[in-house]
């Protein structure tokens, strides 16, 4: 079952539970995937973390009850596991530009977020991806920080980045020259729907052991895996067509042993901007499944 096909399950799966709690794990499972590997493919086929996903289908779907109903706001508010009629209030506003009772009384055609359907899906041409594939292990040391998807977080990842060069000579073993990596990490692959949109995100670079390394610093053992390496020349230009154009033809499968992407840097300038890196994407014959 190639992701498209996993993703629309996943979606009709939500569609089918929009007024009952959903968790990652369950949604994953109708899948056939860990919760981590859904965070990870769920965004670049959507262009939606899970959780803004759910949150846009029962904005739209309340709609549908504020217009054909005559239940009260309050009550719409709660069938949709809003926590009170404020922050659906607030909510419905923010995605529509006019309150529920207003739109009740206006029927005014609204934006709304229908359904997606993925699936069949065809695969259209774009960049050409030919990866370099590599075998490495990778240990590292440096910060990282809870990232919320739902706002701005170009300011916590540069104090992230600005943090690692400020306090860089501390660090014993590193290597020259330097590399800045960054990992996406899922926040709790166990968690509920308030932790759909958050993400750990680590900075940091490679060094050759451990036993230097101040306590202040977050170290990272990557064990040696499979890498799958594409070079970036502009931000976004390759990492969505990873998953959706490469992976289905490639004859590999993603590394389930290690959730997580690298962002690999030329240093500290290139971070950030829109120049190019090397993504580093850990997969595995498919045969060896």
């Amino acid at each position: 079952m190639e992701y498209p096909e996993r993703i629309q399950r996943c979606i009709d799966y939500i569609e089918s539970h929009l007024t009952e709690p959903l968790s990652i794990e369950e949604i994953a499972r109708q899948a056939f995937l860990s919760a981590a590997h859904l965070y990870r493919i769920f965004p670049y086929l959507t262009g939606l973390t899970v959780g803004r996903y759910i949150r846009k289908r029962r904005l739209t779907a309340s709609s549908y009850a504020l217009c054909h109903t005559r239940r009260r706001i309050i009550d719409i508010a709660f069938d949709f596991l809003f926590q009170s009629q404020e922050s659906y209030i607030r909510a419905f506003k923010s995605a529509f530009g006019i309150t529920p009772g207003e739109y009740r009384k206006t029927k005014m055609a609204l934006a709304l977020f229908h359904p997606l359907r993925l699936y069949p899906f065809s695969l259209k041409g774009g960049v050409m991806m030919k990866p370099s594939m590599i075998t490495k292990r990778f240990l590292l040391a440096g910060y990282e920080a809870e990232i919320d998807l739902r706002f701005d977080f170009t300011e916590t990842m540069n104090q992230l980045r600005g943090k690692l060069k400020l306090n860089l000579n501390r660090i014993g073993g590193k290597f020259s020259p330097i590399r800045v990596i960054g990992i996406w990490q899922p926040f709790d692959p166990g968690g509920g729907e308030e932790n759909m949109a958050k993400r750990i995100y680590f900075t940091g670079i490679e060094i050759a052991n451990a036993g230097d390394i101040p306590e202040d610093f977050i170290v990272k053992d990557l064990p040696e895996s499979l890498f799958a390496c594409f070079r970036e020349k502009q931000r976004g230009e390759i990492s969505g067509g990873m998953y959706t154009q490469w992976l289905p033809a490639s004859g590999f499968i993603l590394n389930e042993d290690l959730m997580c992407d690298l962002e690999i840097f030329d240093g500290f300038e290139r971070c950030g901007g829109l120049d190019e890196c090397d993504i580093f994407l850990p997969v595995r014959p498919h045969d060896e499944v």
